[in-house]
């Protein structure tokens, strides 16, 4: 059926519905509806055509569509039966005729018709020769010659016109086109309604009619199935099985798969954005379908957030179609994360609006890290960072990570410091204040622009201070005591402790002068005087001072140089008589070691006193050496000879008197050169070469003398002095005094005092704390003993003596 209209020139939309409700999208902006044959029964309705936008000006047009599928009677033979099952009677008489007279009619759309046998407007006119059934309606296919056709069944009773069969004569030989089987009563559903095979109903060359299909290896065309509809089947409704026409794929609701209702005939396929990192700009592609093909117009973005759509830096760009699809593309300036909000692509049809699918990930997923990052390391102006690395598998957030972002905290605002590379979880800080509170955080960075993810949890430490800019001043240093320095200084100013908490302590330098190590002393911030204690006597030291804040020391302050005080020095010791004559004897001493003990030696006092013969009146007798040297010797003149002698020496400094040395023996030789030289044994037989008689006397004498002593040594043996004196300098190594060149023929002053003393009186302190490792204590000095060994005279002029 085809129903056409000459539209109005006009630029709105034509639109067809059906029924009043149901909007025929399909033919919207035509003139014309095409039903294919045979037409439906579902295809019965009321149709209005109208402009878009004013259906309510009533300015359309309606038609009604009626499709009879069933006679009205349930009889062929007349009767009075009437109804679906012949369960009624049209007269309670009876009788072949009771129901002529009636008119029948069934629900729409069949609407009304007389009964078998009759027609006209009262349905009492009984059917021509030619005609029979409900209201005359069908034809009789009667022989010629007399046969005649009942007009309740059709039945001939001469039999049937040539190229006709059946009971009534209703079978033609050739089936009408579309038609087969034994009574031409099955439809064969040909490929434009092409005739089919009477027999089997197969169709030419097996081509269908649209919603039909060969299946089951068999030749008849039967209806899609499975929810498919079109030329052999091959699209698919849009909605359920039940609900979708199988030749056009028209539904009737059910729809499917985000198809709008009731036609199901168009959706909007798919939203598609461009992924980008939260809040960057993007594009989103709205894909749509059907038939029609939905216009770009109808086609809208929004953001869905709760129950409201913000469409704000949303513009749409442009529209392209590709076969049944149109793709709308959309600008969003500013793409927000699922949490913001979801983006839903919008289908209007008709006045309402039909929704996508939201999508969920518009936006990438930025890293986190979740732990708090680790300070290893801190001075006054930089600080270092640890953190843990960011895990695809194990963290929040979307790969390929590039880098991680450090951010500090600058006047209550955060910043950026610096970005290092995927591989890289340390950085550090420069160019912070010092003595500031400083706070840290790091973020991943995914690629792209916006990839900063959200920053970890902070860490804080306090820069360390700077080391104070200045040092202490007005460094004084007095000795008050002995072995203790006094040092005085003014407190360093607050703002030179470069520190909030200002200066801790202050810290003492001191070394002994020339040293190349020193010792420290760390004393509290509220003092600024201090007593050293323990030093060396009568030293020099280098004195200097630091000011500390909690986290640097100052530079040093300049040398300032302090001396111990002078203490009484220790007794000479390695007291020794190097030689004597017949009217003196010469007596050396030393001192301890280091020298600074013994102080500023002003002269040293040397006493002796005679000891043999004993004097009534035996005073000592003292001689001066002014010498400040730390060793020395002096010869003491003018005494009688062959007297033995103790002697003692003090050192004498700016503090006073030391005690009196260990005492050692002296005694004046019987005769011989005034300037107490001796010449030995081989010197005196050069000399007597001179005289042969001279030589003569000495060798008798010499051999007299060897025979006294040796009767002597057998008798009491002779006893040797140690020798424990230290040792002199090589201006006193004389024959004399040489042990080694002794002769054992050596007579023994039995008035030597062979004893060793030790000095009760000896100034202990005065060798404790001593800078240098090399100090001595001597508990025992010995006394060095001269002998004096009789002497035989052969000669007035000459005096030999043998040790």
């Amino acid at each position: 059926m085809t129903s056409r209209y000459n539209a109005d020139v006009s630029d709105d939309v034509i639109t067809w519905m059906k029924d009043g409700s149901h909007v025929l999208t399909s033919f919207g902006g035509q003139t014309q509806i095409n039903f294919p044959n045979p037409i439906q029964t579902s295809d019965q309705g009321i149709y209005e055509i109208y402009y878009d936008n004013e259906r309510n000006q009533n300015r359309g047009g309606l038609y009604r569509l009626i499709v009879r599928e069933c006679p009205a009677v349930c009889r062929t033979d007349g009767g009075n039966q009437f109804g679906w099952n012949c369960e009624f009677e049209c007269s309670s008489r009876g009788g072949a005729n009771s129901c002529h007279g009636i008119l029948f009619c069934l629900p729409d759309p069949y609407g009304c018709s007389c009964d078998v046998g009759a027609h006209g407007l009262a349905c009492t006119t009984l059917c021509t020769a030619s005609t029979y059934g409900p209201g005359c309606s069908q034809t009789c296919h009667c022989a010629g010659g007399g046969s005649a056709c009942d007009i309740y069944s059709g039945i001939c009773t001469g039999g049937c016109q040539t190229g006709w069969s059946g009971d009534n004569c209703q079978i033609p030989d050739e089936c009408e086109a579309g038609y087969y089987g034994s009574q031409c009563t099955d439809k064969c559903h040909c490929f434009n309604d092409e005739p089919c095979e009477k027999q089997t109903g197969e169709c030419p060359e097996q081509k269908c009619a649209l919603g039909y299909k060969i299946r089951n290896d068999g030749v008849k065309c039967q209806e899609c199935e499975g929810g498919t509809f079109g030329l052999d089947c091959l699209q698919q409704c849009h909605c359920a099985q039940e609900a979708c026409e199988t030749e056009r794929g028209l539904c009737k609701g059910l729809c499917i798969d985000s198809w709008i209702e009731p036609s199901c005939s168009q959706r909007i396929s798919r939203l598609v954005p461009v992924r980008v990192n939260p809040y960057q700009p993007s594009s989103f592609t709205c894909y749509v379908e059907g038939i029609p093909l939905p216009d770009a117009s109808s086609v809208d973005l929004y953001r869905r957030t709760g129950s409201n759509n913000n469409k704000t830096g949303i513009t749409s760009r442009s529209s392209t179609v590709s076969g049944s699809e149109r793709a709308v593309i959309f600008d969003v300036d500013s793409v927000y994360p699922q949490e913001d909000g979801g983006y839903e692509c919008t289908l209007t049809v008709g006045n309402t609006g039909y929704p996508s699918t939201p999508i969920t990930n518009p936006t990438y997923v930025l890293p986190v890290i979740e732990n708090v990052p680790v300070i290893v390391g801190t001075t006054s102006t930089t600080v270092g960072l640890r953190w843990n690395a960011w895990s695809e598998d194990d963290d929040i957030g979307d790969p390929p990570l590039v880098g991680y972002d450090v951010f500090v905290e600058k006047d209550g605002a955060w910043v950026t410091d610096q970005r290092v590379d995927q591989l890289t979880t340390s950085a550090i800080v420069s160019n912070l204040t010092p003595d500031t509170d400083s706070r840290f955080r790091v973020a991943a960075v995914r690629e792209g622009t916006g990839g900063t993810g959200p920053v970890s949890p902070s860490n804080s430490i306090i820069t360390r201070c700077r080391k104070p800019s200045a040092s202490p001043t007005g460094l004084q240093v007095s000795a008050i005591n002995p072995k203790e320095l006094e040092v005085i200084w003014e407190h360093l100013p607050s703002e030179s402790a470069e520190c909030r908490s200002g200066v801790t302590n202050y810290m003492i330098y001191y070394a002994p002068s020339g040293s190349t190590s020193s010792s420290s002393i760390l004393v509290f911030r509220d003092t600024s005087s201090y007593t050293i204690r323990g030093l060396d006597t009568y030293l020099d030291y280098i004195i200097q001072l630091t000011a500390s804040n909690k986290d640097a020391e100052s530079d040093r302050s300049s040398e300032t140089i302090g001396k111990t005080l002078e203490e009484v020095a220790p007794a000479p010791i390695h007291v020794a008589i190097p030689q004597s004559t017949t009217s003196s004897f010469t007596v050396s001493w030393s001192t301890h070691l280091p020298s600074n003990i013994n102080g500023n030696i002003q002269k040293y006092i040397i006493r002796y006193q005679q000891t043999d013969p004993v004097l009534v009146d035996g005073d000592y007798k003292s001689e001066e050496v002014l010498n400040g040297a730390f060793e020395g010797e002096h010869t003491v003149v003018d005494l009688p000879r062959e007297i033995n002698y103790t002697v003692q020496i003090q050192t004498i400094n700016g503090a006073g008197s030391s005690n009196w040395s260990e005492p050692v023996n002296a005694k004046t030789i019987l005769s011989g050169d005034d300037n107490g030289s001796r010449k030995p044994l081989s010197a005196v037989i050069g000399g007597v070469i001179v005289s042969i008689v001279l030589i003569a006397i000495l060798l008798i004498t010499l051999v007299m003398y060897r025979r006294i002593k040796q009767r002597r040594l057998e008798t009491e043996p002779a006893a040797s002095p140690p020798n424990n004196a230290r040792e002199t300098s090589s201006k006193y190594e004389n024959p004399v005094f040489d042990d080694s060149k002794q002769d054992p023929n050596t007579y023994e002053d039995l008035n030597a005092d062979t004893h060793t003393y030790q000095d009760l009186n000896t100034d202990t302190p005065n060798y404790q704390n001593l800078t240098d490792p090399h100090t001595y204590q001597d508990l025992k000095k010995p006394n060095t003993d001269v002998t004096y060994l009789e002497a035989i005279t052969s000669d007035t002029g000459d005096t030999y003596e043998e040790i």
